[in-house]
């Protein structure tokens, strides 16, 4: 039976394939198919910024046969367990864990029956964990619910040639940012300064790393936990150019003035309060790479406004790069993420 996949060239494939996890629009019920110089993503889209995303990166939109109609079988176990094709609930996979963005006045039975219906059709899922409530606290954790299959709240996640191992419910992480890591990644030249701030268990530090082997990578982390797993995903990634560093980003800067190239701030939340860091931190027209969330009606000329006015008064000005919508954050905001450069007075 044809079914829509986005097809590509071999040598694309990893951008092609970030978008699909961050916009969530990898069909994970059916197989990945290779043929010749093309790889063939299956693709359930909804929305016409998806498919352009697609376009733009380079992927045509094609109906081909699968090689295995697993998702004649995920239809089937869904109508067998549910008594429908789709789900109505998003979920995230992570190596074998399932994380189910369930509605919060959603039946736990409900949640089970989805559970078992997506266990059935992806054998290789272990284990399915519901996230309760918000992001919250000072090392941005969340509450996770043990659903179904083995019990375990520890992750092996592989991205963009990286593995990952962590504790969903210690520490935050994202795939939905895959994109976004890829994306930084390889504008990174060889040989390069880079800080990271915030660095949680290490994804963007490492997959700079391990792009740019030459570059020096300073990953900073104030969540002791995640300090630590970071240790751990740097030996497992044989990243030995990142260097982890525990503490609190405004103390370790200050032992970092003007070393950096390249300077990575992925707190959404709260990351423009630390531009006097940033700025500390910086080489003379070195990049900064900032994340916040903001307006969708002229949010982003608000951020580049309030970073414009602390050079002003800080005897600096910025050149903008290029900026873009990460994701819808709520009704009101969403994420963006700015490039600019620093030029000292």
């Amino acid at each position: 039976m044809p079914m829509l996949h986005a097809k590509i060239s071999k040598e694309l494939a990893e951008k092609a394939k970030s978008i699909l996890l961050r916009t969530g629009s990898l069909d994970h019920a059916r197989k990945i198919q290779h043929r010749r110089s093309y790889i063939y993503f299956p693709v359930v889209i909804e929305g016409e910024n998806t498919k352009k995303l697609l376009i733009d990166a380079g992927c045509e939109l094609v109906d081909i046969k699968d090689v295995k109609n697993t998702h004649a079988d995920m239809s089937t176990s869904l109508r067998e367990e549910l008594g429908t094709d789709r789900i109505g609930v998003r979920y995230d996979i992570l190596g074998s864990t399932i994380i189910l963005n369930a509605p919060d006045d959603m039946d736990m039975e409900r949640i089970k029956e989805i559970a078992k219906a997506l266990r059935k059709a992806n054998p290789h899922i272990k284990t399915v964990l519901a996230r309760e409530g918000a992001v919250s606290g000072e090392y941005r954790t969340r509450s996770y619910r043990y659903v179904a299959g083995r019990k375990s709240f520890q992750v092996l996640y592989r991205e963009n040639g990286c593995v990952f191992s962590f504790d969903m419910r210690k520490t935050f992480f994202s795939s939905r940012l895959s994109f976004e890591r890829n994306r930084i990644a390889g504008m990174v030249r060889d040989g390069e300064k880079v800080i990271v701030m915030f660095a949680g268990i290490g994804p963007f530090a490492i997959e700079i790393a391990k792009r740019s082997p030459h570059s020096e990578v300073i990953a900073i982390e104030l969540n002791p936990y995640a300090y630590r797993q970071m240790l751990k995903n740097i030996e497992l990634n044989k990243a030995s150019n990142v260097k982890a560093v525990l503490g609190d980003v405004r103390e370790v800067c200050k032992s970092y003035r003007e070393f950096a190239d390249r300077i990575v701030m992925p707190l959404p939340k709260i990351s423009v309060s630390f531009l006097d860091q940033a700025l500390q931190v910086a080489k003379d027209r070195g990049i900064v790479h900032i994340y916040s969330f903001v307006e969708r009606e002229k949010g982003l000329e608000g951020l580049i406004d309030s970073i414009k006015k602390h050079g002003k008064a800080n005897s600096y000005s910025i050149e903008v790069l290029s900026s873009r919508e990460v994701r819808p954050y709520s009704a009101q905001e969403i994420e963006v993420a700015l490039d600019y450069r620093i030029l000292l007075h």
